[in-house]
């Protein structure tokens, strides 16, 4: 192919590299006034009064909002869950949950003017940990109680399973909250319009369900509202701060002037959401020929202070929690519960990464009790074609799952380092290696999850893509031109792109879930097949022949004089199916990512530290579109999960931050990152574009759990709590639970 499998440049690299690209807090207009929230010192307290007399005659103080001003519904969520209110009414429940709002002439005199509102509360107990939410003389966040939702996936039968096994391994994992980190702050302009609407520009992953939460909020007609993403600083399934749009929309609708509000970075950390916290109780059954018989799960989520993503991220938990091993016995038990933090939500790997740590320890210490290489353990219990998952799903003909454990494996004896032993010369350090594996599901699960896409000639004679979801850095939007260069035949320079607009796209769903090349990737195939089919008709009529780039002005010249617009349309929603309410069965994704990764690293057990040393990477991936942003994709999961791994983590005390900044919040370096040796096994999903799959989460699914393996092996003691920070390190090596 002349584009597809090639590594074409994404189209902004110049302009983000020459700081010309457009983000957020770069956007000016003439008389914009600067909004702030006014934010609660207490993570759970009443609200008895507020008092902004005074702000109102201050000049350059050009509106003050509290929830009564609300016109619209005051609460917001993603999907069908809206619990959060954009303006706490009469309770906070998250330390900064916003109060009230501010609108004025300038930064200084917007933040000036929020010291000046009076607030009274009544404080109450806080809940910051899981199991404190779980007491019975614990107060609630809710009234609904703490546990506020509970799944259960039942496939055979564990006890039975149990019973004939020649090996138990049982163990509880805990993991930790953890902050996006993205550069580019939450930021958002709005801007009143003639028609009593607004315009919106901000940094999200959904505009179209921006949309619909800014109207319901504001009380106006959807076609009123019109949303557009700007450049986007970084997202990783943030970047979905629902109040902060509707804060600025209100206020410009109030002021009837543009207002942009931008988070510094301490409110990113205290209001923003995070990677969901766990605790993790494992239990596998398994013969003594290391074939697993069975597992049991049963996993706390901490949700934080609303529902938010949760909903679904305990849900693909459920899904994922067994990993991508073929067991025909399992009971699996998921419980989400309020806490006095800001909710949990969507992060790369949306729950999974969690489950990886344990399962995969789990795997390893099988291995060793069994005496078995733990390659060969999970080649023994890797899923083949046409093995079932645990929710009944057929895995397809098409995976090449056990060829990415063996193609690690044959990396890694053709390594120079396999001879992983302590060193002779420095009794002080420890040196192991680790392995992992994963699956993850393309797409929402088992829902309606369609990508739409248009594809259109223009006057001009580019062609014009126009899809709703955003680039939001991993670059989608250069694929979907690679797509429809492809399929046209036609110049890649010639083909531009339209994203995340509402006013010129449908709604082709939020950037995440790893579902933009397998989902919106096919609408844009489709899209563009269906204008090549329609382009060979119209050529036909007025004699004139492919390929496209030799004939493109006679076309649109043809197709003016016509008085038609040439185009496309492209609408795919992968064959999915909901999950049974009792037993979990059924269909949740179209399509599943698989991979490994392998880690080496050095231990120093008098402080602590871990260098890595080496790291593998390899993914059933189906067919790569783009090989760079393949590659990109993985060494930027890898390093994010080696800040996951061993070095963040949000240290709460009644329920504040207390390093909500980058100074105190250590996050993974150049110096931190080994070489990573990034590799796939070709292969050809069945339904995605040129057989490609996603490949930006499952990127960081496995990292930790290969470090946290090495670790153990290096030490001779169970790591079962992340991060491995220097602490952590120490305190194992002082145990007794000697491997």
């Amino acid at each position: 192919m002349k584009y597809v499998g090639e590594s074409v440049l994404k189209e902004d690299a110049w302009d983000k590299v020459a700081g010309k690209a457009q983000y957020v807090e770069d956007i000016k207009i003439e008389g914009m006034l600067w909004g702030i929230a006014v934010r609660s010192p207490y993570a759970h307290a009443i609200i008895k009064n507020i008092k902004t007399e005074e702000l109102e005659l201050i000049p350059g103080v050009h509106a003050v909002i509290t929830a009564k001003d609300i016109p619209g519904e005051n609460r917001v969520g993603p999907s069908a869950w809206k619990d959060q209110p954009v303006i706490a009414e009469d309770k906070v429940r998250f330390f900064g949950e916003a109060v009230a709002l501010i609108a004025a002439e300038s930064k200084e005199m917007v933040k000036e003017s929020a010291s000046k509102v009076i607030v009274e509360y009544e404080e109450i107990k806080v809940i910051s940990e899981l199991q404190d939410a779980l007491k019975k003389d614990c107060p609630v966040v809710h009234t609904d109680g703490n546990v506020f939702l509970e799944r259960k996936i039942a496939k055979g039968n564990f006890r039975n399973a149990k019973k004939n096994a020649d090996l138990m391994v049982e163990n509880i994992y805990q993991t930790q909250s953890v902050d996006h980190a993205y550069i580019e702050p939450d930021s958002c302009l709005a801007v009143p319009q003639k028609d009593g609407g607004v315009l919106v520009y901000t940094s999200t992953k959904s505009v179209h369900h921006d949309k619909e939460e800014i109207s319901r909020v504001l009380g106006l007609e959807p076609s009123k509202v019109r949303v557009k993403a700007a450049t986007i600083g970084g997202s990783f399934g943030g970047k979905s701060d629902i109040p902060l749009i509707c804060m600025t929309s209100l206020l410009a609708v109030k002021t009837q002037k543009p207002v942009k509000m931008v988070y510094s970075r301490e409110e990113v950390f205290h209001i923003t959401s995070k990677r969901h916290s766990y605790i993790m109780k494992y239990t596998h059954v398994v013969r003594k020929d290391g074939k697993i018989l069975g597992v049991k799960v049963d996993v706390l989520i901490d949700a934080g202070a609303y529902k938010g993503y949760t909903p679904s991220v305990l849900g693909r938990a459920l899904i994922h929690a067994v990993g991508p091993y073929n067991v025909d016995n399992v009971s699996v038990c998921c419980r989400a519960v309020y806490t006095n933090k800001t909710s949990s939500g969507a992060m790369r790997g949306y729950g999974v990464p969690q489950l990886c740590f344990a399962y995969e320890a789990q795997m390893d210490e099988i291995a060793q009790k069994l005496k078995i290489n733990p390659l060969q353990l999970r080649l023994i219990n890797a899923f083949k074609p046409g093995d079932r998952t645990i929710t009944g799903q057929r895995i397809k003909s098409d995976i090449r799952f056990k060829e990415t454990i063996k193609k690690v494996g044959k990396i890694r004896e053709n390594s120079e380092n396999t001879n992983i032993q302590p060193s002779t010369e420095k009794s002080w350090i420890k040196r192991g290696w680790g392995m992992a594996c994963c699956m993850y599901g393309n797409g929402r699960t088992g829902q309606p999850n369609p990508g739409i896409a248009k594809v259109q000639i223009e006057d001009d004679c580019s062609i014009m893509i126009y899809v709703g979801s955003p680039d939001i850095g991993q670059g989608s939007n250069t694929i979907f031109r690679q797509i429809v260069a492809e399929i046209l035949q036609i110049n890649i320079d010639k083909v531009n792109i339209i994203s995340a607009d509402t006013e010129f796209t449908e709604d082709s769903g939020t950037t995440s879930g790893t579902r933009l090349t397998f989902i919106v990737g096919n609408a844009v195939k489709i899209a563009a097949e269906d204008l090549y089919k329609k382009l060979s008709l119209f050529l036909n009529e007025y004699g004139l022949d492919l390929p496209l780039d030799n004939c493109l002005i006679d076309l649109v010249r043809k197709a003016k004089e016509k008085g038609t617009k040439l185009f496309g349309r492209g609408f795919f929603d992968p064959p999915t199916s909901p999950l049974d309410s009792k037993t979990g069965q059924g269909v949740p994704y179209g399509t599943y990512t698989f991979g490994t990764q392998y880690v080496e690293i050095e231990v120093n057990i008098l402080t602590g530290k871990i260098k890595l040393e080496k790291f593998i990477a390899c993914y059933d991936n189906g067919r790569v579109i783009n090989p760079t942003l393949y590659k990109g994709q993985v060494i930027g999961g890898i390093v994010m999960g080696i800040g996951y791994a061993f070095l963040e983590d949000l240290n709460i005390w009644k329920g504040k931050i207390t390093n909500a900044n980058f100074d105190s919040y250590i996050l993974p370096t150049s110096l931190d990152v080994p070489d990573i040796d990034v590799n796939v096994v070709i292969s050809s999903d069945e339904l995605g574009p040129f057989g490609a799959k996603g490949i930006g989460e499952p990127a960081i699914i496995p990292t930790a759990a290969a470090i946290a393996n090495a670790v153990s092996r290096a030490l001779k003691v169970r790591a079962r709590c992340l991060p491995l920070n220097l602490e952590k390190v120490i305190e194992m090596t002082q145990r007794r639970d000697i491997l």
